[in-house]
């Protein structure tokens, strides 16, 4: 055993940072955790940047991705975070960004929802499997806070 290069490892953490449980609530102290801001990069662990380089997909008779001017780097999960930023200010579920006051707008929520949407049925099968994942994650979830959001917002009235 004392030749096994584990032994002494203190293993992982694994952090369930979902808004919502299994039965569709609000998980308890969500909004006291701050998300950190990650990059689309970040997210897919690197492998929109490992791609970019794109000497596999030349032999292969790919197109190669036009590389952006210095200071304009934008990606797709670069784009898809960013509407689904918006979709969380209008969810309420940040602050915006200039008033820091979080204040649901359901019907500007459910426009940028849909446009993610509109994105997933116009980019079907032509997407990276990362970037696939990312954009099926995110609407997962901003549905389920917008329906959450919603039925709160009818047993009010």
């Amino acid at each position: 055993m004392a030749d096994d290069p584990h032994a002494n490892s203190k293993g992982f953490v694994i952090r369930d940072r979902r808004l919502f449980d299994e039965s569709g609530d609000v998980r308890p102290n969500v909004e006291k955790e701050e998300a950190p801001r990650v990059t689309g990069n970040q997210i897919l662990g690197g492998a929109a940047a490992a791609t970019s380089s794109n000497t596999g997909n030349r032999a292969a008779g790919k197109r190669e991705k036009p590389k952006p001017p210095a200071g304009l780097s934008i990606d797709f999960p670069t784009f898809l975070m960013s509407l689904a930023g918006s979709a969380q200010v209008h969810l309420g579920l940040i602050g915006d960004p200039e008033s820091g006051r979080a204040q649901p707008n359901l019907t500007a929520a459910k426009q940028t929802i849909d446009m993610l949407e509109l994105l997933r049925t116009k980019t079907d099968g032509n997407l990276e499997t990362d970037e696939e994942r990312l954009l099926t994650q995110l609407l997962y979830e901003l549905q389920m806070a917008y329906v959450h959001l919603s039925e709160k917002s009818a047993a009010r009235k």
